[in-house]
C-alpha cells in the first residue's frame, strides 16, 4: 500500500493483539474467521446489495484496515483510502436442493481454511448464491480482527437502510460515525501501571490452568500435532421459554445480571469437573467505555478477553455468593482495556501454559426496531453465524428473545456425548439456583433425573437372588481359576499372576488355621504397602479372621494401644520393621513362615462376617478413643 493509499495508522487494540498472534501461529486452522450466512427471498437486488456494502466500508475506516508486523517493533493497523469489497456471484439454480446444501457447506469449509491475506484489506468478502429465480443464498465472510459480536447488527442495519435506499432510488443520509481511532486514543490514555496492580492482586496465588481432563474422552482420533488440522464442532441446547422467563425473572429480582447467572452456573460446573474450589476461565467484556461519548454506536472491534477467576467456598449462601460474584464483574469491568498478554505475564501461571482453556461468551446484541423492520422488508430468514476461537471449549450464551446454549468445541479433546452431558449439567445448575437462592453452594446438585436415576437406582440394584452370595476371596478364587496366568499385582518392578497370589495366601491361610483361629479373630497386619501386605490380606480372609491395618508410620504408643484395645491375638510383620510392645501377642514373620498347603482352605465364611477392623480419631472424644468398625 503506498502513502497516498493510506488514510490512517495505529496501534492495535488488546484483543486484536491475540487474534493477530493465533492467526498467524495457524493461518488455515479457521480460528477467528466468521461466517454469517442467511436466506432472502423474493425480489433482490444484488447491485443495490454491492453498492450498500461499498458505502458502508466508505463510512468506517476499521472496514478499511490491515495489518502489518514485519520489521517492527510492535504490529500497526493500516486504514486504507479507499478499498474494494470482493464480490462473488453464483449461480446454483441447476442443481436439487441436496446437491446446494453440499455446496453451501463445501464452499464455508474453504473459506474458512482459505482465510485471509492479513497484510490487505479489506479482510472481508461477500458471496451470493442464487438458489431459485426469487431466492438467494448470502455468505458474508469476515476477520474477527475487524469487528465483535455488538459491531455486526449495527453495521447489518446500515447496509440494509442503503440497500432499500439505493432499491428505491430514495436517498438517504446517515449521521457521521465516530470514528475507530477516538476509541484507540482513549486506550492510550488508560494507567497500564494502576492495571497491573489490579491483575497482579487478583490472579495472586492462582499457578496453573483449571484443567478440562476430567471432562475429556477417548476419541477415535489422534490429537493432531498441529492446530490447524483441529477439527471444531458445536453442540447446542436452547433453554425452554418457561426457564428464560424465570431466569429473567430472577435476576431482575435480586439485581443481578443474567451474565453473572451464567458465569456462576459455569464456574460451579468448572469446580465440579475439576474438583477445585478456585477456577478460572474466560469471559469477553464489551470494552465500550460510557465515558466515551457514542461508543454503543460504533462499530468496531472492542471487546477483549479477560479472566474470571472465581473461589467457591461450599458453605456460603447462593444468593450472598452470586452478589460477590456480580462485584467482582464491576471492578473488572475498570480494567476490561487490558491486554490479556500483559494479564498472563503479570499472573503466576507459567508463560508456557494458557490462563484457562475455556471461554464463556455471553452475547445479547442490540436488534432495533429498524433492523427487525428491514429483515422482514428485504424477506431474510435463517440467519447462522460459524465462528471459531482458539480456545478447545467455548461455551456461547445467546439472549434474545429466548436463551440458547451453544459450545464450540474441538473434537479431537472432547466428545458430542460428553458436551450433551455438560450442557444438560448446566440447565441443572441454573434450575437450581434460582429455585433455592437460600441454599448452600455445597446443597446444589448437578445431576439430571435420569443420572441420577442411574446413579442412586439403576447401579445401586445389586440384588441378584439368582447369584449365591460369595466373599470377596471366593471370588477371586473363581477368578485365578479363570485366569490362572493373568497378572493380577503389580507393585514397582515386581508382579504376581492370579495364579501365585492365590496360592501364597492359601499357604498363609493355612498356616493361621492351624493356630485355631476364631471366627472373625482380627489379626494384626504391620506391613509396609508391597506384595507381601495383598497377600497377608487375602490370607487373613481366606482363613475366616477380619484383618487389622497398623501403619508402621505411627508411633509404636499408638499401634501397641491399638493391639491391646483390638485383643489382636496375631501380628503378620517383617523383621525390618520396628518391634512393637504387645503382650499376649503372636508374632509371625512373612519371611520365616514355612508355607505347606496351597489349595484352597476348607474354612467355611459366611459373607456377613466382618471383614476387617479399623481404628480413626473421633473429634468430639479425647483422641486414643478411638472406633471400631
Amino acid at each position: 500500500m503506498t502513502t497516498q493509499a493510506i488514510a490512517d495508522i495505529y496501534p492495535l487494540v488488546p484483543l486484536q493483539q491475540g487474534i493477530l498472534f493465533h492467526s498467524l501461529l495457524a493461518p488455515q486452522s479457521g480460528a477467528y474467521v466468521v461466517q454469517v450466512n442467511f436466506a432472502i427471498e423474493g425480489d433482490f437486488n444484488s447491485s443495490a446489495f454491492e453498492q450498500a456494502w461499498q458505502r458502508a466500508i466508505a463510512r468506517h475506516t476499521v472496514l478499511r484496515t490491515a495489518f502489518v508486523w514485519e520489521n517492527l517493533e510492535k504490529p500497526l493497523q493500516v486504514v486504507g483510502q479507499q478499498v474494494k469489497l470482493p464480490i462473488e456471484i453464483l449461480d446454483w439454480q441447476q442443481f436439487a436442493n441436496d446437491e446446494q446444501q453440499q455446496r453451501l457447506k463445501d464452499l464455508l469449509q474453504t473459506q474458512r481454511t482459505q482465510g485471509f491475506v492479513l497484510t490487505q484489506a479489506p479482510l472481508m468478502r461477500l458471496t451470493l448464491a442464487q438458489v431459485q429465480p426469487q431466492q438467494w443464498q448470502v455468505i458474508w465472510c469476515y476477520h474477527h480482527l475487524l469487528l465483535d459480536g455488538w459491531s455486526v447488527p449495527l453495521l447489518l442495519q446500515e447496509v440494509l437502510t442503503y440497500y432499500h435506499s439505493f432499491s428505491n432510488g430514495q436517498p438517504v443520509t446517515l449521521p457521521a460515525p465516530r470514528p475507530y481511532r477516538d476509541y484507540i486514543a482513549w486506550l492510550q490514555q488508560q494507567s497500564l501501571a494502576e492495571a497491573e496492580q489490579f491483575w497482579r492482586k487478583t490472579l495472586s496465588g492462582f499457578f496453573a490452568p483449571t484443567p478440562l481432563k476430567s471432562i475429556q474422552e477417548p476419541s477415535q482420533r489422534s490429537h493432531p500435532a498441529h492446530p490447524a488440522i483441529s477439527q471444531y464442532l458445536e453442540h447446542q441446547l436452547n433453554l425452554s421459554p418457561e426457564l428464560a422467563v424465570q431466569l429473567q425473572a430472577f435476576a431482575q429480582q435480586h439485581q443481578l445480571t443474567l451474565n453473572t447467572l451464567f458465569q456462576a452456573a459455569y464456574a460451579l460446573l468448572l469446580s465440579r469437573y475439576s474438583d477445585e474450589l478456585d477456577v478460572v476461565f474466560g469471559v469477553t467484556s464489551s470494552g465500550r467505555p460510557p465515558e466515551l461519548s457514542s461508543s454503543s454506536s460504533m462499530i468496531g472491534l472492542f471487546i477483549n478477553t479477560l479472566p474470571l477467576r472465581v473461589k467457591i467456598h461450599s458453605q456460603q449462601r447462593l444468593l450472598s455468593w452470586l452478589k460477590n460474584l456480580q462485584t467482582t464483574q464491576v471492578d473488572l469491568r475498570q480494567y476490561e482495556f487490558t491486554s490479556l498478554i500483559d494479564i498472563q505475564r503479570w499472573s503466576e501461571v507459567p508463560h508456557s501454559s494458557p490462563l484457562f482453556e475455556s471461554l464463556l461468551i455471553f452475547e445479547n446484541y442490540p436488534i432495533s426496531p429498524d433492523m427487525k423492520r428491514s429483515l422482514t422488508q428485504l424477506n431474510l430468514h435463517n440467519i447462522q453465524t460459524t465462528e471459531q476461537t482458539n480456545y478447545p471449549l467455548t461455551l456461547y450464551v445467546v439472549a434474545d428473545e429466548n436463551v440458547t446454549l451453544r459450545i464450540l468445541y474441538d473434537s479431537d479433546r472432547f466428545t458430542s456425548s460428553s458436551m450433551s452431558r455438560m450442557l444438560g449439567h448446566l440447565q441443572i445448575l441454573l434450575t437450581g439456583i434460582i429455585e433455592n437462592p437460600d441454599q448452600r453452594i455445597s446443597e446444589l446438585t448437578l445431576l439430571t433425573p435420569v443420572e441420577q436415576q442411574q446413579l442412586l437406582i439403576d447401579w445401586n440394584d445389586t440384588d441378584d437372588r439368582s447369584i449365591p452370595p460369595l466373599c470377596f476371596h471366593q471370588r477371586f478364587e473363581q477368578q485365578a481359576q479363570q485366569t490362572p496366568d493373568a497378572i493380577a499385582l503389580l507393585f514397582q518392578d515386581s508382579h504376581l499372576s492370579y495364579s501365585h497370589l492365590n496360592d501364597r495366601a492359601n499357604q498363609l491361610a493355612h498356616s493361621l488355621i492351624s493356630l485355631n483361629l476364631a471366627p472373625e479373630a482380627p489379626i494384626a497386619l504391620h506391613l509396609h504397602r508391597s506384595l507381601d501386605m495383598v497377600i497377608a490380606l487375602l490370607a487373613v480372609l481366606k482363613a475366616g479372621a477380619c484383618y487389622l491395618p497398623l501403619d508402621p508410620s505411627l508411633p509404636a504408643e499408638r499401634l501397641a494401644f491399638m493391639l491391646s484395645d483390638a485383643q489382636a491375638p496375631i501380628l503378620i510383620t517383617t523383621p525390618d520393621l520396628p518391634v512393637i510392645p504387645a503382650d499376649s501377642v503372636r508374632t509371625i514373620h512373612l519371611d520365616d513362615c514355612s508355607y505347606a498347603f496351597i489349595t484352597h482352605p476348607d474354612r467355611p465364611t459366611p459373607c456377613r462376617h466382618a471383614a476387617y477392623l479399623l481404628y480413626t480419631f473421633r473429634l468430639d472424644r479425647h483422641p486414643q478413643s478411638l472406633c471400631k468398625f
